[in-house]
Order: structure tokens, then C-alpha cells, then sequence
């Protein structure tokens, strides 16, 4: 699972001068907005309509990345945020809230993936059409039965848990 990080740094340009060049950072307050690894916004000196702008902006990803997309519907073809269908409205996902290393399956078949599977965001191989090469499924390894523990980084209320095929 890729996780996504919201850093915000302060930087001394007096005593930084090779990231103020290399930023070409001529007016302080100086606010960088990078996504996806690459500069995509500047706002320099004090200008509140811009730097109000950029909020709004930033909130806005933000938003999108916790819904689980970039804006994208849930159906794309291998898009690393998969989820087979639509979250109902006014549900979220709280796929970030589950303590991924502390995950346990029980009467799980070797052959298959370990749990960590199940919070893989690619579509799964078995519906891209060709032959799985990855083992990106769980099954029982006696009966019908799989029994999964997950644990949350804090009390919730849980109404809906989507499986996907």
C-alpha cells in the first residue's frame, strides 16, 4: 500500500542559498506546492488571494487522496487506487485508520498471498484478463471459512466492510 505524506518544512534561504537558487526563490514568504514528487505551484511574497488559493488547492488533494483517487472513477483499468466500485455516498474509506503490520489471517492457504493483499490497491490479475503472475488473492486453506483480525489506530464505527472479488 503507498502511503501518502503531507510535509510542510521552513527554510532559512539566508543560510540555504543553494535551495533558494535552485527554487529560484526571490521574495519571502516563499510557499512550494510539490505533488506527486514534482513542483506544481509557487506563491511568493505576501499575497493572501494566492496563498489562500494554494490552500484551497492543497485541501483539495488532500481530500481526493483520503477518498482514495485522484478525481477518477473506481473502475480504472490498473490504477494503483482499484476498488472495483464506488464508496456509497456519504461513506469514506478508512482503509489508512487499520494497523496494517498488527493484520492477522486465520486458516489461510500458503499458496496464496499474505494479508497484505487485501489493502493492495491494484486491480487484482485475475480481472486484467491475462494469467496471475502475482499471488494478489487469499483463500481457506480447509473450508469456507477465513478469518481475518483487523485492528484500528482508534475506536470507529464500522458499518460497511467491502470484499472485492
Amino acid at each position: 500500500m503507498r502511503h501518502k505524506v503531507l510535509a510542510i518544512a521552513s527554510v532559512d534561504t539566508a543560510n540555504q542559498t543553494a535551495i533558494a537558487e535552485e527554487y529560484a526563490v526571490s521574495a519571502l514568504p516563499a510557499f512550494i506546492y510539490f505533488k506527486a514528487g514534482k513542483r506544481t505551484e509557487t506563491v511568493q511574497g505576501a499575497n493572501p488571494f494566492k496563498l489562500t488559493t494554494l490552500m484551497e488547492k492543497v485541501s483539495k488533494d488532500i481530500k481526493e487522496a483520503q477518498a482514495g483517487g485522484s478525481g477518477s472513477s473506481g473502475g480504472g483499468s490498473g490504477a494503483s487506487n482499484w476498488r472495483g466500485a464506488e464508496l456509497p455516498r456519504s461513506y469514506s474509506d478508512i482503509t489508512s485508520q487499520i494497523e496494517l503490520q498488527r493484520c492477522e489471517l486465520l486458516n489461510v492457504d500458503t499458496d496464496g498471498g499474505n494479508v497484505r493483499v487485501l489493502f493492495d490497491g491494484s486491480k487484482p490479475s485475475t480481472l486484467s484478463g491475462g494469467k496471475a503472475t502475482a499471488k494478489d488473492w487469499v483463500e481457506s486453506d480447509t473450508d469456507e471459512q477465513l478469518m481475518l483480525f483487523l485492528p484500528f489506530q482508534s475506536m470507529l464505527k464500522l458499518h460497511t466492510l467491502q470484499v472485492r472479488p
